[in-house]
């Protein structure tokens, strides 16, 4: 584990060897993600669905406030009444999402946090954004980053400075020259930009 100020962040194991087992059974050794999800296993980050990984599948918000919580640590929160819908989760559940409310990660609507919705690429990365000026990483920017992509005109302005960040340090890539800002974000999208960010900054 490695330090960003007084936050604490998982450390990445190396990549310069492949173990031979695979992390989940739908995860050969020649998937694009295997070291990245086989590091969010060890450290506990993620766990699988049924046994598999499903690395297309998508996560719901709070999905990747539970994630998010693992990844900084699991810092001791207790669940608070900021949000009236997050009842029907399971208790580290709550407590990741009072702990990314707590620190300004994320926000909700008319005191709804609407945990079950699916979370959007640019959602994520924006909430990224926030918990590296948390920890006190760098989160500098280029605006003209954007300019990579030909749907950035899609990008919503309250994310825009953080699609920047993440399109600047190499922790997001396009695909077929485009963003695609309001697409949900797969199970292997989030595990590899979590890597890429502890390689980086942790």
């Amino acid at each position: 584990m490695s330090f960003i100020g007084s936050f604490a962040i998982v450390s990445s194991s190396s990549d310069s060897t492949t173990p031979a087992e695979p992390p989940f059974p739908d995860i050969p050794i020649t998937h694009h993600s295997f070291a990245a999800i086989k590091w969010a296993r060890d450290n506990r980050i993620f766990g699988g669905i049924n046994g598999n990984f499903v690395p297309d599948g998508t996560l719901t918000r709070a999905c990747f406030a539970l994630i998010l919580w693992r990844f900084h640590g699991q810092p001791v929160t207790e669940p608070n009444d900021a949000f009236s819908d997050i009842g029907h989760h399971q208790l580290n559940t709550r407590r990741a999402i009072a702990w990314a409310q707590s620190a300004n990660l994320v926000t909700g609507s008319d005191g709804r946090f609407e945990p079950d919705n699916q979370i959007s690429r640019q959602s994520m990365v924006l909430i990224l954004f926030r918990y590296s000026q948390m920890v006190g990483a760098d989160s500098s920017f280029d605006i003209g980053a954007l300019d990579q992509f030909d749907d950035r005109s899609a990008v919503a302005n309250v994310a825009r400075n953080a699609v920047a960040w993440a399109a600047g340090t190499n922790l997001v890539r396009g695909s077929g020259g485009n963003f695609d800002p309001t697409a949900n974000i797969t199970r292997a999208s989030v595990v590899l930009i979590l890597h890429r960010y502890v390689n980086q900054f942790g």
